[in-house]
């Protein structure tokens, strides 16, 4: 899949982009299967880029496109197919839901996809280290052990982009490079690439390309 920015400006960011050797406001490709790293310090629009990408914001001016195709054309049902299995994100916030335990988490996205067998979640889940507490709700975990539940539940559809913002954030070293050993491996599963944010810090992932908001 190639994506194409073309001048893209948040409406909350515009009135800071002023650097012609930024991303936003210019003109951009990469193709789903590039491994990207995104940097920026606080406040500069590193979420925002992952919400746009994944349609869940539309207030920019610009447009981006997908294998030519505008986003701004894509209708719900489009998005919701897209998200389905094209496109798996790990957002900053988690999105999980907090009732549920760790497998139920992870079960209850499969469920729509079919992507992964059981056999294949568990082992996930003993590889991230989460076995232990795999029954347990979300609500009564630490917010680093629900950071590593998300990244689980995102493998569990096919993708050909997958979106991380700062997903290793209350991470330690040793969990961070567990999580990349399983992202990695995944990626190279699915034929995919990805696109990190990071605040300066590639956490030795193995990537292609850089850029800076």
């Amino acid at each position: 899949m190639h994506i194409q920015f073309n001048n893209v400006v948040p409406h909350p960011l515009a009135d800071l982009i002023n650097d012609s050797n930024k991303f936003w406001g210019n003109t951009f490709a990469f193709k789903s299967s590039d491994k990207v790293i995104l940097n920026a310090v606080s406040g500069k629009g590193k979420s925002t880029f992952i919400s746009i990408l994944s349609g869940l914001r539309k207030d920019f001016k610009g447009d981006i496109l997908f294998d030519g195709k505008s986003i701004k054309q894509f209708s719900q049902d489009e998005w919701i197919i897209f998200r389905q299995s094209k496109i798996s994100t790990i957002y900053q916030g988690l999105k999980l839901f907090e009732n549920l335990t760790v497998e139920e988490n992870i079960i209850l996205k499969n469920n729509l996809t079919q992507h992964l067998s059981l056999n294949k979640i568990k082992q996930l889940i003993k590889k991230a280290g989460l076995e232990y507490i795999r029954n347990k709700k979300i609500e009564n975990l630490s917010f680093g052990q629900q950071q590593r539940v998300a990244i689980l539940r995102a493998f569990a559809q096919p993708f050909e982009l997958l979106l991380m913002d700062e997903p290793f954030s209350h991470l330690d070293i040793e969990n961070q490079k567990i999580m990349i050993e399983l992202i990695e491996q995944e990626v190279e599963a699915n034929q995919a690439g990805f696109v990190l944010t990071s605040l300066n810090n590639t956490h030795q992932i193995n990537y292609n390309k850089e850029l800076c908001l």
